[in-house]
């Protein structure tokens, strides 16, 4: 699932090679992938060059100068003769993709930007959820202010006050808050959980932030509640790494440790005793599941490092109900 960071990822690598290219032609091969139709966007892309990319939380974003060469003069029947600049917005969703050499056998691209010098920009989209719109620039804050979105993450807007105020008096899971994209932008279920990771924050516990503090895994007092610079390090860290976006950093020694020590005969646990015992079976977070955990962090949902807890459970969980 492409979040800020991959999608952020994806507008850096087409900035060294978009900006500066006409665009032709726009051919819609799946009428599922917009609103508009084939004729709509030609008239607002074809025909004007590259300017810029931008990002609008999970939203890349396609700066287009005013209309160049014969057609400068004409009137579009759809675009209202409008010749000046554009913007396309792609939503790559699940599994958007955009490339210039797609892979042999692959699916027919659900959209294609056809440009000069002869290239074509392809749209691949095995699950078919990605979605393309062309407007006017002045129409792109109507654009997002219907889809009511939060402040950017790195944004100057974002600041320990407003997630102090934006928690306050929030009884929902603390995970399903921050899946909302009304209250943050670009959030996605794996960095939702990389930033709760580092916070040491069960994702269904309330919002609303707990008065007191509470003792971390090395025994020193801590503020409750999600901690403002969890989120910057969890998105951070990812878009640090060039050429491996799905790369994530490692954590150790944060969750309780049931794997098996063979050396000692025995199960070893962790420092960190304070979180309750926690179901093998995953739960659902805000219409969720929670990702795989990797082999170097234990599962908060499962032991052994795997999703669904097919390592040792222990002996209360084996007993049957009723006994």
């Amino acid at each position: 699932m492409p979040e800020l960071p991959e999608v952020e990822t994806v507008r850096r690598r087409l900035l060294t090679c978009l900006p500066g290219l006409l665009l032709r032609e726009v051919v819609v091969n799946d009428w599922t992938v917009g609103v508009q139709t084939e004729q709509e966007l030609n008239d607002y892309l074809a025909g004007r060059r590259v300017t810029g990319l931008r990002r609008r939380g999970k939203y890349l974003l396609v700066d287009f100068g005013p209309l160049e060469g014969p057609q400068a003069g004409s009137e579009g029947p759809d675009a209202g003769g409008y010749a000046g600049p554009s913007v396309a917005v792609v939503h790559l969703r699940m599994t958007g993709q955009l490339i210039f050499r797609p892979q042999p056998g692959a699916r027919p691209a659900r959209f294609e930007w056809r440009l000069e010098p002869a290239t074509t920009l392809f749209f691949q989209d095995v699950r078919r959820f990605g979605r393309l719109w062309a407007f006017e620039p002045a129409a792109e804050d109507g654009f997002f202010g219907s889809r009511r979105m939060g402040p950017e993450p790195f944004g100057p807007e974002f600041t320990p006050a407003y997630l102090r105020g934006a928690l306050q008096d929030r009884r929902a899971p603390l995970k399903a808050f921050l899946l909302d994209q009304r209250h943050i932008a670009g959030v996605g279920n794996i960095y939702a959980d990389e930033a709760l990771f580092r916070a040491r924050l069960h994702p269904l516990r309330s919002a609303a932030p707990a008065r007191g503090h509470h003792r971390d895994p090395a025994g020193r007092h801590r503020p409750r509640g999600l901690e403002h610079r969890e989120l910057h390090r969890s998105r951070g860290a990812a878009w640090q790494l060039p050429g491996d976006p799905e790369r994530l950093p490692a954590h150790r020694g944060a969750l309780p440790d049931l794997r098996h020590d063979r050396r000692a005969g025995r199960r070893r646990r962790s420092r960190h005793a304070l979180l309750p015992a926690l179901p093998a079976a995953p739960r659902r977070h805000g219409g969720r599941l929670p990702p795989p955990a990797r082999r170097d962090q234990p599962s908060a949902f499962g032991q052994g490092g795997r999703l669904g807890g097919a390592g040792p459970v222990s002996g209360a969980a084996r007993r049957p109900s009723g006994r």
